[in-house]
């Protein structure tokens, strides 16, 4: 295993050397974009009690109060070297999402969420934000079956539950405001691996995670399995080095390579660079 990291890092190194790049920026029209297609505010109370704050479930330390994540392509295949945005998050003081922005390929907003409760459940908003390049939607054919439009709650997108299992978040259910199901994820824990199922809106399971963790908690494997009959995904596997932390203990940087096989050989290619930007509440 170790044999492998050492391959891997000395191989992105001279890549990471050469590709630095500085910090994307939010010009005025983006944040114009963002402005005007923010969803309506959530109300943020009565909170809906949970073990765990969103901020634990995703593993982060401290009093979170916004992460903004960006990444920068070492493949080759993406769209240049450039460092991209890939959300920005907001948390409250107890430690629960209150907005997402989530970015596209091209480092423009796609996707703006709010959080918040209503009728006892924690439940969320999205507004998509499309742009001259993105593919057309596709067509509803002709008799497609339509949910009951008064059945649908309108001020949210998705609603949520969670169950824990020895201090642990171990499921997640979504909603869609019609009260149909929507994805559900189970998260299991065993020695240094998490599995993580991703289950679709009939249950049909279609894909599986496995991470490999450090002693801190940190993924440094990532293993994707495609189990969608059209392999829509594909398989694949990522490793991990970490090139730096806050004085959180959060990570703020790390380096990722993707592990192929050619001709039945395990082949090491460089991937993406990660960067967390966190800022906390005093």
């Amino acid at each position: 295993m170790w044999k492998i990291f050492t391959i891997i890092f000395l191989s992105l190194f001279a890549v990471i050397a050469c590709c630095s790049q500085s910090k994307p920026t939010l010009d005025t029209a983006k944040l114009k974009a963002i402005e005007v297609s923010t969803p309506a505010t959530l109300p943020q109370e009565p909170v809906v009690p949970k073990e765990h704050s969103d901020a634990q479930d995703e593993g982060l330390k401290g009093k979170v109060k916004s992460v903004t994540r960006e990444s920068q392509d070492l493949s080759g295949t993406g769209r240049g070297d450039s460092r991209r945005f890939s959300y920005i998050e907001n948390y409250n003081e107890i430690g629960n999402l209150v907005k997402r922005i989530s970015f596209d390929h091209m480092s423009d907003p796609s996707d703006i969420t709010v959080y918040g409760y209503l009728n006892g459940v924690r439940v969320s908003k999205t507004k998509t934000i499309t742009h001259e390049y993105d593919p057309p939607a596709p067509i509803t054919p002709p008799g497609a079956a339509k949910s009951d439009q008064n059945q649908r709650e309108v001020r949210i997108t998705y609603g949520y539950g969670y169950k824990y299992s020895k201090g642990r978040l171990a499921e997640m259910q979504m909603y869609r405001n019609d009260k149909t199901l929507g994805m559900r994820y189970t998260y299991t824990v065993s020695g240094n691996t998490l599995e993580k199922l991703a289950y679709d809106d009939k249950g049909e399971l279609n894909q599986k995670y496995i991470y490999k963790l450090d002693e801190k908690g940190n993924e440094i494997e990532d293993i994707r399995i495609d189990l969608t009959p059209q392999k829509y995904y594909g398989d694949k596997k990522f490793v991990f080095k970490y090139e730096s932390f806050d004085g959180k203990g959060n990570w703020t940087k790390r380096t990722a390579s993707q592990i192929v096989i050619e001709n039945g050989n395990e082949i090491v290619k460089p991937a993406f660079i990660h960067f967390r930007t966190i800022n906390y509440f005093e």
